[in-house]
C-alpha cells in the first residue's frame, strides 16, 4: 500500500511525500520479513535510489541502490533484469558525481546483461546504448559517443513506429555530440527540443524528468549567447524543483550556477555573484566539495570578485579545489580542463599572473587534446590566455593568442557570436596600446557591431567600447 501511495505522490511531483511513503514501505517490509532478503525490498530500495537520484541526493541514492543490488545478487544472481536497472542507476549516480570511468564500467555490465536477456531489439538495450553515448561525450571520446548514439537511434527506428520516452536519451546524446564535438549550438538545441517534446508527451510540464533536458538546453543557449533564454529556463527548472517537497540538492546548485553566469554576462553582477555563491554553498553542503560543478563555479572567481579583496575567496577556492582533486573525479576527462580554468582564475584574482599563465596553458593543452584546434572551448582558452599575457605585458603573445581565438571562431560559427565581439574589443585595446589607431578603430567597430546584436549583453562592455571609440576618433582626427 505504501509503495502505491509513493508512486501516486511521485506522479503528482510531491517527492518529499513519495520518499516518506517508500521509507514506510521499507520499514514494513523489514519488520514483516524479520530482515529476510526478498524481492519486495529490492523494489523499494530501487525506488528510493531512483528518487534520490532524480532530486540530486546522490550519496543516499547510491546507498539504496547498493542495498537493493546486494539482495538481488543473492536471490537471483547477476544475470537478471533487476541487475540491469540497479547497475544502470549506479552508473548514473557515478556520472553525476563526475566519476565517468566507474560509470562506464557499470553501464557496460548493464548492457551485456540486457543483450543476454532481451537481445538487441529491446527498449532497455536502446536506453543503455544512448546512456553510453552521453557518457562518452562527457569523457570526450567522441568516436565511441557517436557509435553508441547512432546504434541506439538505429535500433529505436526499427523497434518503434513513433517517438516515445526511449528517444529522450537518444536526442540528448545527439545534442551533446553536436555541442561538445561540433561546437554547433543550434544543432544541439534542435535535438534538445526534440527530447523535450518527447518528455512532454508522457509527463506534465512540472515533472522532474524535464530537468536533464532543460539543463542541456541551458548549456546550448549559453554557447549560443541567448542569455535571456538561459535565465527563463533556469527559473522554470528551479520552480519545478521548489514544488517537489525536497531539500536543496545538487540539481539546485547546477541551475544556480547557470543563472549566475547568465546574470553576470548580462551585466547584473550582484545577482550573478549571489547565485554563484548559492551554487558553491549548495554543493559544499550536499557533497562536501567533491563535485565537478564546484570546479566550474570556482573558475568564475576571477570574473566575479575581480579585486585584491578576493584573497579570502581565493584561499577558500584553492581549499575546495584541492578536496575535489583528492576525490579523483578530475583525472582523465574534461573535468581536468575545468580544474585548470578554476586554478588560473584564482591566480588571476591574486594577481599572480605567472602561475595563472601556467594554469591556462595547461587548460589550452587539455582542450587541444580533447577537442582539437577548431573548437569553441579551445578558442576560449586562447582568449583568456591572451588576457593574461596582456597583464604580463607580453603584448606580442597576447595578440597572437587573441587572433588564433578569432580565427577559430570565424571558422566554426556564423561570425557574429558574442565571443567574437569580445575578442575584437580586446584586440582593439592592444592596437590602441601599441599606437595602431586605425587597426584599433576597425577592430572596435567590428566588436561593437556584433555585441549590439545581443540586447541583453553587459552594458558596461558596450559603454567602455563606445568611450574608446570616441578616444580613438579624437586621436586620429588630431593626426596622432
Amino acid at each position: 500500500m505504501c509503495i502505491t501511495l509513493g508512486l501516486i505522490y511521485f506522479d503528482r511531483n510531491n517527492y518529499g511525500a513519495a520518499k516518506k511513503a517508500f521509507n514506510g514501505a521499507l520499514n514494513t517490509g523489514l519488520i514483516s520479513k524479520n530482515g529476510e532478503q526478498n524481492s519486495f525490498l529490492i523494489n523499494v530500495y530501487f525506488l528510493l535510489g531512483f528518487l534520490d537520484l532524480l532530486i540530486g541526493n546522490f550519496d543516499q541514492a547510491m546507498e539504496a541502490l547498493d542495498k537493493g543490488l546486494s539482495i538481488s545478487l543473492v536471490i537471483y544472481g547477476e544475470m537478471h533484469s533487476n541487475t540491469i536497472f540497479l547497475y544502470q542507476y549506479k552508473a548514473f549516480v557515478y556520472a553525476f558525481k563526475g566519476y565517468c570511468e566507474r560509470s562506464i564500467k557499470f553501464l557496460d555490465k548493464s548492457l551485456n546483461i540486457s543483450l543476454h536477456i532481451f537481445g538487441l531489439h529491446n527498449q532497455f538495450t536502446v536506453q543503455l546504448y544512448s546512456s553510453l553515448g552521453m557518457l562518452y561525450c562527457e569523457m570526450c571520446d567522441f568516436i565511441k559517443a557517436k557509435s553508441n548514439c547512432l546504434k541506439a537511434l538505429d535500433v529505436a527506428i526499427k523497434l518503434f513506429k513513433e517517438e516515445n520516452i526511449t528517444h529522450l536519451m537518444i536526442y540528448n546524446g545527439l545534442g551533446m555530440l553536436s555541442l561538445y564535438n561540433e561546437s554547433n549550438a543550434d544543432k544541439a538545441i534542435h535535438y534538445y527540443n526534440r527530447a523535450l517534446n518527447v518528455v512532454l508527451k508522457v509527463y506534465n510540464e512540472n515533472h522532474l524528468f524535464l530537468l536533464s533536458t532543460y539543463s542541456n538546453l541551458v548549456l546550448g543557449y549559453l554557447f549560443k549567447g541567448d542569455f535571456q533564454e538561459v535565465i527563463r529556463l533556469c527559473k522554470i527548472s528551479l520552480n519545478i524543483l521548489s514544488t517537489t517537497g525536497t531539500k536543496e540538492g545538487q540539481i539546485f546548485g547546477r541551475f544556480y550556477l547557470y543563472l549566475g553566469i547568465a546574470y553576470f554576462i548580462t551585466g547584473n553582477k550582484e545577482v550573478g555573484i549571489k547565485y554563484i555563491k548559492k551554487c558553491l554553498n549548495t554543493f559544499s553542503s550536499v557533497c562536501g566539495n567533491q563535485n565537478i560543478f564546484i570546479i566550474i563555479a570556482c573558475s568564475l572567481i576571477r570574473f566575479i570578485y575581480q579585486t585584491k579583496d578576493g584573497y579570502v575567496q581565493f584561499s577558500e577556492m584553492l581549499n575546495k579545489l584541492s578536496k575535489v582533486r583528492e576525490s579523483g573525479i578530475i583525472e582523465g576527462n574534461i573535468h581536468t580542463l575545468s580544474y585548470y580554468f578554476a586554478l588560473g582564475s584564482g591566480y588571476c584574482l591574486k594577481e599572480d599572473y605567472l602561475n595563472a599563465k601556467a594554469a591556462y596553458k595547461q587548460a589550452l593543452e587539455t582542450s587541444l587534446n580533447v577537442f582539437g584546434e577548431l573548437h569553441f572551448v579551445t578558442a576560449m582558452c586562447l582568449f583568456i590566455l591572451g588576457t593574461v599575457y596582456v597583464e604580463l605585458k607580453n603584448i606580442k603573445k597576447a595578440e597572437k593568442c587573441l587572433n588564433k581565438a578569432l580565427n577559430i571562431l570565424m571558422n566554426t560559427s556564423t561570425g557574429t557570436h558574442y565571443f567574437i565581439g569580445m575578442i575584437y574589443l580586446e584586440l582593439a585595446k592592444i592596437y590602441k596600446r601599441t599606437d595602431r589607431y586605425e587597426e584599433a578603430l576597425c577592430a572596435l567597430d567590428e566588436g561593437l557591431n556584433i555585441l549590439n546584436l545581443y540586447p541583453t549583453i553587459n552594458k558596461n562592455w558596450l559603454s567602455s567600447g563606445n568611450k574608446m571609440m570616441e578616444e580613438l576618433c579624437e586621436i586620429i582626427e588630431r593626426g596622432y
